[in-house]
């Protein structure tokens, strides 16, 4: 198989129409389903939300693999409110946390029946803005914003940030970040690592950042090029990966001091940014999504080279991607986190060098 063959395979994910599969597309011109639905990976499964239907659908990464099959839902959960930026899920202990919006809550429930399992008041000078789930499950990174209104620290808002794990029902907030005005108190992303040790900010104060879970303290802080917008973390936070936006740069840090160990760039172009990263539960590759012509770039970690460039859509930025836990495929999506919706979403096969 060449190349560019390999490069090529993919499934689609169809959520539009009711349709209960996944249908897999092995040409080289894809076949495009709409979809409107949003992809959050965690440990051995792929939880897709979709806004059309208020629901949730959780597939097995196993069944999305060989061209050809239609593998069903693993499971289906419909939701009354739905925002995919937070929304996280505990695979292990059949449970999700979501906010509950105006409500300023955290609601856990379980995935198989919908009945909830407990709450966390906010408080109404609090909001959740971003909310994810660390690769194998165990951990989830909260994010709240201040909400000015009913707030009194004035013109400088906070963001304060929480884990919850390893249990479901186990909330611990580790820190509070203070802006100097509202523009820099924005959170793009989170990566918590899979022992919940470190979680990796991307934004605050246009900025990426680490911190220390265990003694609740802020490891580094690093200014690079261009606006953070995305951050990925290896299993134990020994590695970083962040975007730079317009920079169009992705950057590799050392997870205890925030060092600049490599960083890939692509051609900027006017218009052209990086809006997304992730990197392979082994730590062979790193890829990146950008926009606004909907490619996505593989680097290998151990080469330093790219190995792969794939289209996703001649006319769209790849906000959503997501490795299988085996490291052998790579999920791309165009769903913005907020507004929980994207055209198609694409399974391709990863080089096994």
């Amino acid at each position: 198989m060449t190349t560019r063959t390999r490069c090529v395979l993919f499934l689609a994910l169809a959520f539009g129409c009711g349709s209960e599969n996944i249908e897999a597309i092995g040409a080289e011109q894809p076949k495009v389903i709409d979809s409107n639905g949003i992809m959050i990976p965690c440990g051995p499964v792929l939880m897709i939300c979709s806004a059309d239907e208020e629901a949730i659908r959780i597939f097995d990464w196993a069944k999305l693999g060989a061209p050809g099959r239609s593998p069903g839902l693993s499971t289906r959960m419909n939701v009354a409110f739905l925002d995919a930026n937070t929304l996280a899920l505990c695979p292990n202990d059949d449970a999700t946390v979501s906010d509950e919006g105006r409500n300023r809550t955290l609601v856990v429930k379980r995935v198989h029946d919908g009945n909830e399992i407990t709450r966390w008041a906010l408080g109404k000078e609090w909001y959740s803005s971003v909310m994810r789930g660390s690769r194998g499950g165990k951990y989830i990174a909260v994010a709240l914003s201040e909400d000015l209104t009913f707030s009194h620290t004035g013109d400088n808002p906070s963001v304060r940030i929480g884990i919850i794990g390893p249990r479901p029902t186990d909330l611990q907030w580790i820190q509070t970040l203070t802006s100097d005005y509202f523009g820099h108190s924005r959170v793009e992303d989170l990566a918590p690592s899979d022992d919940g040790n470190r979680i990796g900010v991307a934004g605050w104060r246009g900025r990426d950042l680490m911190i220390d879970v265990p003694s609740k303290t802020v490891l580094w802080t690093s200014e690079v090029r261009g606006t953070p917008v995305g951050i990925a973390l290896t299993r134990d936070g020994g590695l970083a990966y962040a975007t730079g936006g317009f920079d169009c740069t992705v950057y590799e840090f050392d997870g205890k001091n925030g060092k600049v160990l490599r960083k890939w760039a692509v051609e900027e172009r006017y218009g052209y940014r990086m809006v997304s990263v992730a990197v392979s539960p082994d730590g062979r590759l790193v890829a990146a999504g950008t926009g606004p012509l909907g490619e996505v770039f593989v680097w290998s970690t151990k080469s330093g080279k790219m190995v792969m460039r794939l289209r996703h859509d001649e006319r769209a930025t790849v906000y959503n991607l997501a490795f299988s836990a085996d490291s052998t495929k790579l999920a791309t999506g165009t769903g913005s986190w907020g507004a929980c919706a994207g055209k198609v979403i694409k399974i391709w096969i990863m080089p096994k060098d």
